[in-house]
């Protein structure tokens, strides 16, 4: 663990120096530096792992951010304490029914706050018998796991949304949609957005690439209009199931391209935009659609930093300056930054 610590430390060097060098690109001066991840007791509450045929049984193969491809077993310290034991007794199941049921690989999800975990099994489509008997026995048997699915055969056994703890809040996401991954800062992460959002007079949020609806709805409030734009369907199902969990009466959520909505919101001088978008970044369209209807605030959530600094100076050439920024690295051993920037046009 000691050389991990070292290994870290000098990894939280390197992009400290490229945050650095970007901000001194835009002229902002407002950071504190980039908060970083427990990497000890797990911080990661995702992991794929691969199986092949051995002599002895099954070989299973994980992902370790450091040393690439290794034994599944040198890949879990990544997830929390409860999660190495479902990955290794599900390991322990799937070797064991490997003879009538064969899996490929299979794919975690540990929920947020509470020991339950989902997993995917990936099996290949020509197989001819049904996985639904060994998805059930697998729930019976592996603790903490409550859901299975196999995609290939369209099979979904138990629990198909997982439930997240964020700030006491439950937030429901489908297993087939994007929650952010890190254990200890995804919380954190949402304390920025709602930090710099109570901070600012708005009377509307728009919620650009809004997921399951975890910042928009966050920084919102119960009382506050929001509106979501999504183009992955479980997200959007998800988000409207969050929005009727914590009494959002008047949040909706679109199934649409950013691209193509954006044009048409009813963003005033007054509303809040939030934009998280994915690694490729903002769109030209997108940027130009929102800048043209002129909120003076907006809260930019980004996960790579090489195109966020483009985005920002899209903006920047659209009249906005930043007023602050925020870096986690909800990320540890990877290239990926999450950060959080408060934009405000200029007078």
């Amino acid at each position: 663990m000691q050389s991990r610590k070292i290994q870290y430390r000098r990894h939280l060097e390197d992009k400290e120096r490229t945050v650095r060098r970007v901000l001194e690109e835009i002229d902002c001066s407002s950071w504190l530096g980039i908060i970083p991840s427990p990497i000890s007791g797990g911080f990661r509450n995702r992991a794929k792992f691969r199986i092949f045929p051995g002599e002895n049984g099954t070989v299973i193969s994980g992902t370790d951010p450091i040393g690439g491809n290794v034994p599944f077993e040198l890949s879990l310290w990544c997830l929390p304490e409860w999660g190495r034991g479902v990955v290794k007794n599900a390991a322990a199941f799937i070797n064991d029914q490997r003879r009538d049921y064969p899996v490929d690989g299979f794919e975690i999800q540990c929920t947020h706050g509470q020991p339950r975990a989902h997993i995917g099994l990936s099996v290949r489509k020509d197989r001819p018998l049904p996985y639904g008997a060994f998805a059930r026995k697998m729930m019976e048997e592996v603790p903490g796991l409550t859901g299975v699915a196999v995609p290939s055969q369209r099979l979904e056994a138990g629990e198909v949304f997982l439930e997240h703890l964020v700030k006491n809040q439950k937030f429901y996401a489908h297993y087939r949609a994007f929650f952010q991954s890190n254990l200890h800062l995804t919380e954190e992460l949402v304390n920025k957005v709602v930090f710099e959002a109570a901070n600012i007079p708005f009377d509307a949020v728009f919620d650009l690439y809004s997921g399951v609806g975890l910042m928009g709805l966050s920084a919102a409030g119960c009382g506050t209009p929001v509106t979501g734009i999504e183009s992955d369907r479980k997200a959007v199902e998800s988000a409207r199931m969050n929005a009727r969990l914590l009494g959002s009466e008047s949040a909706r959520f679109l199934c649409m391209r950013a691209e193509k909505a954006t044009a048409g919101l009813c963003i005033r001088h007054e509303s809040l935009v939030i934009i998280n978008p994915p690694r490729s970044g903002i769109p030209d369209a997108v940027v130009r659609a929102a800048a043209e209807k002129k909120p003076v605030f907006l809260i930019l959530v980004s996960c790579f930093l090489e195109t966020h600094a483009r985005d920002l100076r899209l903006w920047r050439g659209k009249g906005y300056a930043v007023r602050s920024f925020h870096a986690l690295d909800m990320f540890p051993f990877t290239r990926f930054l999450e950060t959080v920037t408060l934009m405000e046009l200029a007078a």
